[in-house]
């Protein structure tokens, strides 16, 4: 799969393909099945390609097809085969004797007329396929302007995020457990929201996505368990 650096006329299509949970088949069936199911999985999506058409394999879970020299349009011949790949990721695999399925989340990127670099459509690739994986289950995705401007609003979030565990602008609400057979509280529910400098008391659903994706709900959880021992 190869692009030059800067190509300026020719349209093309940049293609990712990501194996949603692929970690939970490596702890359950082992490296080895894991490694077989990839081998699987890359045959069966090199099957919905043209024989000119080549799978690159980018990670451990995941793969790129450029789309480029297509008879009519190339964005139209990108979406044909993506779609063919989800059909085919329907049928499960067959895997240490169980019949294993699999999703898979798409991104599609166009470059129309006019210079890009392959930095910036790979980069609008990965953003249409980061939003793909938020519906949990193959889909697919094509880059728009909107969500630059979204990844721009979570990059922003995820920094106020950081900067207010260190101020430790969140608090926890305890909600009681009651027993209603005896009328009695059996315990609490520790419930945390963040009380926001600028935008007030914000509840989980504003913050919680953007900790887990960035990797700060395990701060974030570290300082609720401190809160809740030291109450």
């Amino acid at each position: 799969v190869v692009l030059s650096q800067r190509t300026e006329a020719a349209s093309a299509a940049l293609l990712l393909i990501d194996v949603d949970q692929f970690k939970k088949v490596n702890v359950s069936y082992g490296q080895g099945a894991g490694d077989a199911l990839i081998q699987l999985i890359a045959e069966r999506i090199q099957s919905c390609l043209l024989p000119h058409q080549r799978l690159a394999r980018i990670g451990g879970n995941e793969f790129a097809v450029i789309f480029q020299n297509a008879v009519g349009s190339v964005e139209t011949e990108a979406v044909l085969r993506a779609e063919s790949v989800l059909q085919a990721m329907g049928k499960p695999f067959p895997l240490a004797r169980h019949a294993v399925k699999m999703n898979v989340s798409l991104g599609l990127a166009i470059k129309d007329e006019g210079p890009m670099t392959v930095d910036t459509l790979f980069a609008q690739a990965d953003m249409a396929m980061r939003v793909a994986k938020q519906e949990k289950g193959n889909t697919l995705q094509r880059y728009t302007h909107d969500m630059t401007d979204a990844a721009q609003k979570e990059l922003k979030l995820e920094s106020e995020i950081r900067r207010s565990l260190r101020k430790e602008d969140f608090v926890l609400h305890f909600q009681p457990r009651i027993d209603i057979s005896r009328n009695k509280i059996v315990g609490v529910e520790a419930l945390v929201r963040w009380q926001h400098p600028v935008r007030g008391l914000l509840p989980p659903s504003a913050f919680i996505r953007v900790s887990e994706d960035s990797g700060l709900i395990v701060p974030l959880g570290y300082w609720s368990f401190i809160q809740r021992a030291s109450t």
